[in-house]
């Protein structure tokens, strides 16, 4: 069995080489006569980023120069770094990577907040990982604990009903959809230096949990003869801020910002009893599994 861990994020497209091959009784077939393929991209990083004013707080977004923010290539970093200017002020903000396999997503949103005179600093501090499987009784194929429920030791980390199989000769792609949370709130405010006055930015601050929005993802596919999968992880964080003077270095407050990341991937591993049939990402064709997956939302 392979053990893998996933950390999503939006649309990796799919190459694929459809050859018709005739290959008479499939348990005759070597690997090699697999001759359908998927190879998905490497897995793709969304950030995005709101910069306040923090004096104001006027959201100065399109104003501030901001580097870091937009789409990233996955090559295994386990953070990056968003950085905003805007005048004589700046800001920067180190974001933690999930950990993610071929074809996976994973979205990030951060705040910063600069002024003139004024210098911010971070730190993130992950509360929870809440971890999602898509797969299951009805979804994109048949429940594994209906096929092979004694197998107890097959297991990726949740319960067999989170499994789906493919019991056939060709890829099986299926859709599965994860939730995007574009957007912050506030938790905490500790501002007792009255020195600037910083309650505009109280102010505009959002303090309800922010909702998600679902993204679909169509091009989730299994290997012929597999038992296969699909998840999301939503990471809850708070970040701590702590505002200063650029020139004393006093401490003018702190306030926490909680925010939600989620990763989404998808994994197959060979069926039992056709393990010399299986090779990850081959099949005789592709079986759409029309609707696929439905999460509940």
């Amino acid at each position: 069995m392979k053990a893998k861990f996933f950390m999503n994020g939006i649309g990796a497209k799919v190459a694929l080489a459809a050859v018709a091959l005739v290959c008479g009784m499939f348990a005759s077939c070597s690997q090699e006569e697999l001759s359908t393929t998927f190879d998905p991209k490497p897995a793709k990083i969304i950030i995005t980023a709101t910069v306040y004013d923090a004096l104001t707080g006027t959201d100065i977004t399109s104003k501030a120069t901001v580097v870091g923010v937009g789409e990233h290539e996955y090559a295994g970093q386990t953070t990056m770094t968003v950085t905003a200017v805007l005048g004589e002020g700046s800001a920067i903000q180190v974001v933690n990577i999930s950990k993610m396999l071929p074809g996976g997503e994973a979205t990030y949103h951060v705040d910063l907040f600069l002024a003139d005179g004024l210098t911010t600093t971070s730190v993130v501090n992950p509360i929870k990982t809440d971890i999602v499987y898509c797969v299951g009784a009805g979804h994109g194929g048949s429940h594994i604990g209906s096929h092979v429920g004694s197998h107890i030791g097959f297991n990726h980390g949740g319960a067999l009903e989170q499994w789906g199989i493919n019991d056939s000769e060709f890829l099986l792609q299926y859709s599965a959809k994860y939730p995007v949370y574009d957007g912050a709130w506030l938790a905490n405010w500790n501002v007792t230096n009255n020195k600037v006055d910083l309650a505009a930015l109280k102010e505009v601050l959002p303090t309800e949990e922010v909702h998600e929005t679902w993204v679909v993802k169509n091009d989730c596919f299994a290997s012929a003869w597999s038992y296969y999968t699909a998840w999301y992880e939503v990471t809850t964080n708070t970040t701590t801020y702590t505002i200063k003077t650029k020139n004393s270095d006093e401490v003018l407050g702190t306030f926490d910002i909680v925010s939600k990341s989620t990763a989404f991937n998808f994994d197959d591993t060979a069926m039992k009893g056709h393990e010399s049939h299986y090779q990850h990402g081959h099949g005789h064709g592709i079986n759409n599994a029309g609707g696929g997956i439905v999460n509940q939302d």
